[in-house]
């Protein structure tokens, strides 16, 4: 045994970050489980201490195979004490979550009668009076491998709580068609208990070893996890223990490009010290390709807009798997309580590794939190109050300086809990006190605009403190209605805020159109600010009726108004590379809104609208064929100059 596990982790270290290579020497190692069970059983050693020879000499091969295995480099020194490493104070820490801990407590009991399977199972079959035992217990893992193949449907569609239960109640019934085969008439009780492995073990383990995963995160690059029963002490950047038991799932899942559970490894930023971490997450391979060649992610979709009262709409879970199902591989989350708890997320990252990772299962990320109503609440005209008042809680209604404190509360800890999601980017509005004077009637007062400006930095400088802190980007959506609403009024906040480095734009074409502005050039210009991307369409077909104010008219009826991805006037293969020309490596992310189709119509066709508009930068030049190789001494010969003097 020492030198089973000694090898697996050599070859495993061996592969380094080349995860897609687990799943296949995980399946040929079940292969070959069900490979030697039927060999031994057709020689008939099941019952013979022959095997114990067999098993010698096999043991000798493996050793002096592994000679053969390639040199790896040892582990860093984790950044814990000794005793904390020895004693898995990490991994034990993780028992304070409830539902981790009764997670671990089946376990532990299931994993009590299952030792006792492993030791017995092999006399009880010989008993019944089978004599081909070890071709009779290899049907289990053929029932292990087949299981397989159903275990990204079922965890998708039902998650990890339905199928441990029908795993624990599998191991029930199994004993007791054991308890009921003592061979003769009843041996079918004996073939299908054994046959009940797969059920057994993949809807509880290997279920079981997935929310392990999702729990289990690493901590400046790596953290302990817990295992099954023994509570094995993993670290998860290797991720040995989990990709054990999980790998035949991805195998099969990579082989039919199964786009939910399929585990690879992204990057994600530490809080602490701003270094980058591998964390294994399920993230569908094509899309990593894609990302490998191009800064942009997506599509995401922005959630605020399909947030409702029924499933699948009601839940984060729902949403995540909703998005998943229309191609999406990040949501955008509105801080609203119906998706997460914000304070929660602001003080526990424990509570936004559980949040990532029930995203996880579908694929999806989070691209980035969104406070918007939140942000529009940090500065808000007395005019507007009493419309403004359902933005915030009930007992804040009428109170607008109690209103404003709680909005200010709000962002900052969406800030934290950005940097506890591991987001380098969140989005928000300005808010506006000088928005009812964007017209000019009567005539302002001189100074009237640059107070309004200086009071809105007096109340986001300190915000944006925090976000610095947090290592987080604060995007504010240029967006009528807010204070910053174009190019010029960007620049007077930014002007006021003192250049503050994590000042930074959300970038939505929708509302240049609508105000006819150029938004390329507005690339062109502010590109170095852009941290967000939305993807919005719009149009705009001015009458003489109803122009850029649109006359009080309904949407439908307006000159300018939104439009579904692909409906409207907005140029997005420029924008697209625009913003690849100029390295944008954030997310390109849906805000579906449009006066005239169905949501579900427009989420639909948003995934590979984007997708498709994302542009895969070139790794060289178009022209790199037709290179001449020139060196230096022709060159100036070329321009007519002599050579030059050492």
């Amino acid at each position: 045994m020492p030198t089973v596990g000694l090898a697996n982790t050599i070859a495993l270290k061996s592969f380094g970050e080349r995860t897609d290579k687990f799943p296949f020497v995980r399946a040929f190692g079940t292969l070959g489980w069900i490979t030697a069970g039927l060999i031994i059983g057709w020689a008939g050693l099941s019952a013979s201490p022959e095997i114990f020879r067999v098993a010698a000499v096999v043991s000798i091969a493996l050793g002096l195979y592994s000679f053969t295995l390639p040199n790896v480099t040892a582990d860093a020194p984790r950044d814990e004490s000794v005793l904390r490493q020895v004693f898995c104070v990490e991994a034990f820490g993780l028992l304070r979550q409830r539902s981790f801990l009764i997670f671990m407590t089946c376990a532990t009991l299931i994993s009590i009668p299952l030792a006792m399977y492993y030791a017995y199972a092999s006399p009880y079959v010989g008993a019944t009076g089978i004599n081909n035992v070890g071709g009779t217990l290899a049907i289990g893992q053929m029932s292990e491998l087949v299981f397989m193949f159903s275990m990204p449907w079922l965890y998708r569609r039902f998650g990890v709580k339905p199928l441990l239960l029908v795993g624990m109640a599998a191991w029930a019934l199994r004993y007791a068609l054991f308890a009921i085969g003592d061979g003769g008439s009843s041996l079918w009780a004996v073939y299908l208990g054994v046959a009940l492995h797969g059920v057994c073990y993949d809807f509880f383990f290997v279920a079981g070893a997935i929310y392990t995963g999702t729990i289990a995160t690493p901590k400046g690059g790596e953290r302990a996890g817990a295992g099954n029963a023994d509570a094995v002490h993993v670290r998860r950047r290797d991720a040995a223990w989990i990709a054990d038991r999980c790998a035949v799932v991805c195998a099969i899942a990579r082989i039919a490009d199964h786009r939910r559970l399929a585990a690879y490894v992204v990057v994600s930023r530490n809080r602490r010290g701003g270094d980058r971490a591998a964390v294994p997450v399920h993230v569908p391979r094509r899309h990593q390709e894609d990302r490998s060649m191009t800064g942009m992610k997506g599509p995401g979709i922005f959630l605020a807009q399909f947030l409702g009262d029924g499933a699948p709409f009601d839940t984060l879970d729902g949403l995540a798997e909703w998005a998943a199902g229309l191609g999406y591989v990040g949501v955008q989350i509105p801080c609203n309580e119906q998706l997460i708890d914000l304070k929660l997320a602001a003080e526990s990252k424990t509570y936004c590794d559980d949040l990532r990772g029930g995203l996880a299962k579908h694929g999806i990320e989070v691209t980035e939190l969104s406070t918007h109503l939140q942000g529009q609440l940090v500065a808000v005209h007395p005019a507007y109050d009493t419309l403004f008042d359902g933005f915030a809680p009930p007992d804040l209604h009428g109170k607008p300086a109690e209103r404003q404190l709680w909005a200010v509360e709000q962002v900052k800890l969406a800030a934290r809990a950005s940097a506890n999601l591991g987001l380098s980017a969140h989005a928000t509005f300005s808010g506006a006190l000088a928005w009812p004077y964007v017209y000019p009637w009567p005539q302002r007062p001189v100074g009237l605009i640059e107070e309004a400006f200086a009071e809105l930095a007096r109340r986001w400088v300190p915000i944006l403190n925090v976000f610095e802190e947090a290592g987080v980007d604060c995007a504010f959506e240029v967006h009528p209605g807010e204070d910053v609403h174009d190019g010029a009024t960007w620049e007077r906040f930014l002007a006021a805020v003192d250049n503050h480095p994590r000042a930074r734009l959300l970038f939505d074409p929708s509302h240049f159109v609508l105000q006819q502005l150029d938004y390329l050039d507005f690339i062109d210009r502010y590109h170095d600010r852009i941290s967000c991307f939305h993807v919005k369409d719009a149009e705009f077909n001015p009458n003489g009726r109803t122009g850029v104010y649109g006359g009080y008219e309904n949407w439908v009826d307006r000159a300018g108004r939104f439009r579904s991805l692909g409906d409207g006037q907005v140029d997005f293969s420029s924008i697209f590379s625009k913003m690849a020309q100029y390295g944008y490596d954030g997310w390109a992310v849906l805000e579906w809104e449009c006066a005239l189709k169905r949501s579900d119509d427009g989420a639909r066709e948003g995934a590979p609208f984007i997708r498709d508009h994302i542009i895969r930068k070139t790794e060289r030049s178009f022209d790199d064929f037709a290179a001449s190789g020139i060196d230096r001494s022709a060159i100036r010969k070329l321009l007519g100059l002599s050579e030059e003097r050492s």
